[in-house]
């Protein structure tokens, strides 16, 4: 991912903010911060390094020096911390950022659906199984769009941003294997919200069946496919957001509870070893990609998310539920791809043909699913499809 071009972006805005809160032309803020009218390189420097840090790693003309953030942290009012790190809130959005990343690993789909298109936002709107039904009957017009973006700037909050989504374009990178282990431990954390669980659970159920039917004709479920994924490999960061389709919103919800629950031990490791980092009052220079990429592929943060999803079967129910969810439903597709599974780890409990649903009507009593956006009836009914077929096959042969 490209960690240094995000923060330099981060940097060229807090800049460009502060100027334009002063009214002064990007030429007229180097000149307030010491350098003298008469020095045209020096104050073309300073424009560049205001306008074009997102250049900065291919470009070093453009790159930010710490003498250079010293001297605007001092203009601004604030330290060399402020200046490359920003606020607390920025900091969380780095980090969250930098999970998303993590999480998705490559794929193709922005986590983040900004869209001020008219045509784009009312089809994708419509797709949202959030948005009330009073946005869906009322006439086109500009009031409507306006509306729907004001709805959808409180409800997904983040997530409806296009200045955060624009940053996250900056960051993402390509498929990396090495976080592959990682980006699927996360995944198990989102899947400690019960509704996001079944949702993704019921599109990577179809996902495998589609794929067995496209590559043997027969609808064979491949073994590999079922034990990759219970021993946290593969890539799905796709189906994780449902593509930013109907049940986005449930992604959302899962990555906002994971962040509540396990936000603050995140953070304390980037304050740790980033944030707080004082190699850059030396230098600007120590934190590029390699460093970022140590911290994010440490043992210390694999262990501290593998610890958090055991606290989450320890300590909350509706994880627990979702475990069992998970562990019915790879069952039923080892059952159907004939496997012996007595012996795996995650066999723990008898499969039987209306087990999900048992999981499913337990979370809608204790208030964990979401019954307009829960698709496990579909996994419910395909299961006892598949039971009634069986039970034929048998009696034919006797």
């Amino acid at each position: 991912m490209n960690y240094v071009l995000l923060y330099r972006e981060l940097i060229r805005q807090r800049l460009e903010e502060y100027r334009l809160s002063q009214g002064w032309h990007k030429y007229e803020m180097a000149v307030q911060c010491g350098i003298q009218p008469s020095d045209y390189s020096g104050i073309l420097k300073y424009s560049r390094v205001i306008d074009n840090q997102s250049k900065a790693k291919n470009n070093h003309k453009y790159m930010l020096t710490t003498g250079e953030a010293f001297v605007f942290a001092n203009q601004m009012g604030t330290d060399i911390y402020g200046i490359v790190w920003g606020t607390p809130q920025d900091k969380e959005t780095i980090v969250k950022l930098i999970l998303l990343g993590i999480i998705t690993n490559g794929c193709r789909t922005n986590p983040f659906r900004y869209t001020d298109d008219p045509q784009s936002l009312m089809k994708w709107s419509l797709k949202q199984k959030c948005l009330p039904a009073e946005y869906r009957t009322r006439p086109f017009s500009d009031s409507l769009l306006q509306d729907i973006q004001s709805f959808f700037s409180e409800e997904y909050g983040l997530f409806f941003d296009k200045d955060v989504q624009q940053l996250f374009e900056i960051l993402r990178g390509d498929y990396d294997p090495d976080l592959e282990r990682l980006s699927n431990y996360l995944l198990e954390q989102l899947m400690a919200d019960y509704s996001f669980a079944e949702s993704f659970l019921q599109r990577l159920t179809n996902t495998i069946h589609n794929r067995a039917d496209l590559s043997s004709g027969q609808g064979d479920i491949p073994e590999k496919e079922i034990f990759d994924f219970l021993d946290h490999k593969g890539q799905y960061g796709d189906l994780v957001l449902d593509y930013g389709e109907y049940d986005y919103n449930l992604f959302i919800q899962a990555f906002n509870k994971l962040w509540e629950r396990h936000g603050n031990s995140y953070m304390r490791i980037f304050n740790e070893e980033i944030f707080e980092n004082d190699a850059l009052e030396s230098s600007l220079k120590y934190f590029q990609d390699d460093k970022f990429t140590a911290v994010v592929k440490s043992d210390r943060l694999i262990d501290t998310v593998i610890r958090n999803c055991i606290e989450n079967e320890f300590v909350n129910q509706e994880a627990y539920l979702t475990r069992m969810l998970k562990t019915q439903t790879f069952h039923y597709l080892m059952e159907r791809s004939q496997m012996i599974v007595a012996d795996h780890t995650v066999a723990t409990f008898d499969y039987t043909s209306d087990s999900l649903k048992k999981t499913m009507d337990l979370a809608e009593e204790l208030g964990f699913k979401d019954a307009e956006c829960a698709n496990t009836e579909e996994i419910a009914a395909s299961n006892q499809k598949n039971d009634d077929n069986d039970d034929i096959q048998k009696k034919e042969k006797e």
